[in-house]
């Protein structure tokens, strides 16, 4: 039942795809409007469930942490309003990829994986995160993404307290604007 659960989340997770296509279909300008217009109506959404007990009808979807508290979609959509508005397309693609391809192939080999490495994550689970988003860093940003693919990985082994649909994006962003500076121009 768990994996069932599981694999209907990350169901909902597939749907940040349309973030990238959107990118690539509608440009970096409409992709960035349209999320800070889904944003809001989400963030709408999530203060009428939290303090006025409206029904959504994905409760059933909700873990534990999120039944008070924003979704891990609400902090997906927060984390992608932000690398749309300052990166270019390919390096905010890339990062939204982390969240969303890392953190699927992470939640669901690690289910399968036998080796326990951290509060429940397992050894398998990370290290087909980390191949996933070093393939994604490669595809998308080339080798200086490797060290973003890295820091998502990190990020999202480590991070228990804060949502990892957010920290992901904003701890890449960082990463992309500090660093790869001089190659984002």
């Amino acid at each position: 039942m768990e994996m069932l659960k599981e694999l209907k989340r990350k169901g909902v997770h597939l749907l940040s795809l349309t973030v990238v296509l959107s990118l690539y279909l509608l440009g970096k300008k409409i992709t960035h409007l349209l999320l800070v217009a889904v944003t809001g109506v989400a963030l709408i959404i999530e203060l009428a469930r939290i303090d006025w007990k409206v029904k959504t009808g994905l409760e059933e979807l909700l873990r534990k942490k999120e039944k008070q508290a924003l979704t891990g979609a609400t902090h997906f959509l927060l984390g992608a309003t932000i690398a749309t508005s300052v990166l270019p397309i390919n390096y905010a693609a890339a990062v939204i990829l982390f969240v969303t391809l890392g953190d699927l192939v992470a939640a669901l080999v690690g289910k399968l994986g036998r080796v326990e490495v951290l509060r429940g994550k397992k050894f398998e689970g990370i290290l087909a995160e980390l191949l996933t988003d070093m393939a994604v860093a490669l595809l998308f940003v080339g080798p200086l993404g490797i060290p973003a693919a890295l820091l998502a990985t990190l990020v999202e082994t480590f991070s228990f307290r804060t949502d990892d649909n957010l920290l992901i994006t904003v701890v890449s962003t960082l990463y992309f604007m500090v660093v790869g500076w001089a190659w984002l121009k």
